[in-house]
Order: C-alpha cells, then structure tokens, then sequence
C-alpha cells in the first residue's frame, strides 16, 4: 500500500510536470513558444523578422516565409528582413517584362500586340496581358496578313478575384501623429474618449498599444465583370486583435488615405465611421472581443489604396498567474501527498 501512494505521488508529479513544460515548450528554439510557432522547424542559425502573434507567419524564417507562399513570388511585394517587420502584399502587374509577339491579320482585321508589356498578376499567378488593339478593314490588312498570320482567336478574359495578402503595420513616426491628435484637439467627443490627453501620453499611448495588440492590414483589389467590362475594385481590411493576456476597450482608429488621386466621395464603407475630417477617417471600436474585429473600407477609385494608421486606446492586462496555475499546483499538491503519506504510515 505505501508503495502505491508512492507511486501515485509520483504519477501526479510527473503529469502536472508535462503540462507546465508544454506551456513553455519551443522544439525549434527560434524563441517562439510551440502553441504559436507556424514553422516547427526553424533551422538554430535562421534569424527571424517581426512578426505579431495571431499571423501566420509567426516563428517563421525569411526562407520559410517564401516556401508558404503559394502564389507567384513575382506577383509579391515581400520585405523580409531579420529583426525588421514583415510587410507583403500584391501586385498588380509583375516586374518582368515579356514580348507579346508578332502582330497579324484575320481577314482584314488587324491584330496589333504591344511590343512589351507586364504580366498581370490574377489570384496571386502570372497572366500574360497581351490583348491586342483590334482595328477592322485595317489598311495593312490588305494582302490578308501582317507578320505572321494565325486563324486563332485572341483569349477572352476571365473573371477572377485577387487573393489577400497580408501587410503588417508600421510604426508612423512622423507629422500624421500630430495630425491626428490636432483632429482630437477640435472634437469633443474624441477629447472625452481620451480624457483629455495631452499630445505626449497621444504619441506613447500609440507605440504602447502597438506593442500589446496583433495589427494586420490587408490591402488588394476586387475584379468583377460588368457587362462584358472588367471592374477594379481596390479594398483595405485592418483587423486589430489583443494579445495573450490583454483587453481592449475605447479603440480609436485614425486611417490616412495618401494617394492624392483618392478622394473621400470614392470611399465606401462597411463599418461608419465616427467622424471624416480632410481624408483622415477616425472609427470608435468601444470593446473589441478576443478573437479580433476588423474595419474594412472600398473604393470606386481603381487606383490601389495607400494609407497610414494610428491606433490609440485603453489596453488592460489579465493576471498572467491564470496561464501558470500549474506551477503552484505542483508544490501545493506535493506537500499535500507528503502529509498524507506520512500521516497514513503513522
């Protein structure tokens, strides 16, 4: 029987063991924790760029990054770099030219190819973009042929949605903080959501809350086809997200369109907005749950959106003691099988 309790104690000891060690446990040791490693195996030597928790790119290497990607690295923008943060999105055209070929005639109706032109970047893969100009009775038609001479039919285009990629957000150190904090200098209402904060605790409050929440921005572009006419569609998604172990409350968004050929009458919404002011666009998130919330904006414009985001708001902390309630478990359930050993064998 005393060998049993022993066996027992030791049995509690070990299973209570296991589970601290794998809240703590990094099998790559890339210095991020296994439950949110997206690359179990991160070579020792490969250092890693910033990344926020929640993405999926986190505990991953540069290279690792590249290998994940299943669209055409030609048709991606990706600054990966050790130590710096990550920042992908899409292109609209890839950087390598191609030749379209030799132009030709139909009967008399002239097939004209650029000379040289870009690949178009559809869902993430290369589409040739070599559509002709397409005049008829052309003059250079006459002998029925111009170049080479084919009896196909250029392919008509497809209708395709682009694939969203992600573009983690940057610290703006510069005059749009100003900026946006002289937008809560002329508002009340943003006065009261900050109490009145003065322009120092505006700036720390910021870089305070981007160390503690996950920012993702996604930016693409939407192609539809209306009435035989293909649509751009330029779209931006900013998903804010709290870490491990903290709330959020009272979030203030302040986004600065940049391109000057984008006005606010181009901007269509799918949250509104709490105010618009120049083309700075401020949204109040007063709770934002655990699992995130995301502000998305479109444009009629089809020109590809750019813009800059503050954040500001109240972060809280959670007890961090409910993540570790293992380890005091194991001391306490020890001495508790310790004194009932020995007062069993009395």
């Amino acid at each position: 029987m005393k060998i049993f309790r022993i066996l027992l104690f030791l049995f509690i000891l070990i299973v209570l063991t296991s589970l601290v060690s794998a809240q703590i446990k990094d099998s790559d040791g890339d210095g991020v924790k296994d439950e949110f490693d997206m690359c179990q195996n991160t070579p020792n030597d490969a250092g890693l760029p910033l990344i926020e928790k929640g993405t999926k790119y986190l505990g991953c290497s540069c290279s690792q990054i590249e290998e994940l990607q299943t669209a055409d690295l030609d048709c991606l923008k990706i600054f990966c770099e050790v130590g710096r943060p990550l920042d992908i999105s899409e292109r609209f055209f890839s950087v390598n030219e191609i030749n379209c070929g030799a132009d030709y005639c139909i009967g008399n109706t002239l097939y004209n190819f650029p000379d040289v032109t870009y690949p178009k970047c559809v869902s993430g893969k290369l589409e040739k973009n070599c559509e002709p100009i397409v005049t008829e009775n052309s003059v250079l038609c006459v002998y029925g042929q111009v170049g080479q001479k084919s009896d196909e039919k250029p392919v008509e285009k497809e209708t395709v949605e682009v694939v969203e990629e992600p573009v983690v957000m940057e610290t703006e150190e510069n005059n749009y903080v100003q900026e946006a904090y002289d937008l809560v200098l002329e508002n009340v209402e943003l006065k009261d959501i900050l109490q009145k904060t003065s322009r120092e605790k505006f700036s720390e409050n910021m870089v305070y809350l981007l160390n503690n929440v996950q920012v993702e921005k996604i930016k693409g572009v939407e192609e539809k086809e209306i009435q035989g006419t293909s649509v751009y569609i330029p779209y931006m998604n900013i998903t804010i997200k709290p870490n491990e172990l903290r709330t959020l409350e009272n979030v203030l968004v302040f986004e600065k369109i940049t391109k000057k050929e984008i006005g606010m009458k181009d901007i269509l919404f799918d949250k509104e907005p709490l105010m618009i002011s120049n083309k700075i666009i401020v949204w109040l998130i007063k709770d934002v749950p655990k699992e995130g919330v995301t502000i998305s904006y479109k444009s009629k414009n089809p020109i590809e959106l750019e813009s800059q985001t503050i954040i500001v708001g109240e972060v809280k902390k959670i007890p961090i003691w409910k993540d570790w309630w293992p380890l005091i478990l194991v001391p306490i359930i020890g001495y508790l099988s310790y004194l009932y050993i020995v007062r069993t064998n009395k």
